[in-house]
């Protein structure tokens, strides 16, 4: 997971201002070619009461990917010096939902249609639920800013946001 936290002179309202607009103006035309080779076909953006979420998306995910969509999270809270603090966050998401609820019907499909025994049969889904988790975790330590360019495409779309409004930005925390 990256995290990084930007001190924005202007107020709170003017930031989340700045993201609702750049984020309601996505075109497909604007995804740099390096990303469409890479398989991403889309930005998909969402406005909170906080902040920004946007994701990356794929055409398929699979391990090397995180197992789903790399995702920014942009949460602006007021700062001590009267401007805000912007902290990004950009990770994979753990689709704990998805993963939990095929899990449970491959230990209900083994142990009702299978007939195997329901200790070796809940073993296995929770060997599965591990793997499942350790490929995130791991896939999210594994990224930076420097050699991700999905992550540092990401960050420089909220900063090209704050930029596009005339807001100076300064990095608190790398």
């Amino acid at each position: 997971m990256v995290c990084l936290a930007l001190h924005v002179a202007a107020p709170p309202n003017a930031v989340l201002a700045a993201l609702r607009k750049r984020g309601g103006e996505w075109r497909e035309s604007r995804l740099p070619e390096v990303l469409r080779r890479m398989g991403i076909v889309g930005v998909t953006a969402a406005m909170s009461e906080t902040g920004l979420t946007l994701k990356l998306d794929r055409q398929s995910y699979g391990p090397g990917d995180g197992m789903g969509p790399l995702s920014l999270r942009a949460t602006v809270s007021p700062g001590g010096s009267g401007g805000t603090t912007l902290l990004l966050r950009v990770r994979y998401p753990w689709p704990w939902p998805v993963v939990l609820s095929a899990i449970a019907l491959a230990t209900l499909f083994l142990v009702t249609v299978g007939q195997f025994p329901a200790i070796p049969s809940v073993a296995f889904a929770s060997a599965l639920f591990g793997l499942n988790y350790m490929i995130v975790r791991n896939a999210n330590r594994s990224l930076n800013r420097a050699s991700h360019f999905e992550v540092d495409y990401l960050i420089r779309y909220v900063e090209d946001a704050l930029a596009r409004s005339n807001i100076d930005v300064a990095v608190l925390e790398p």
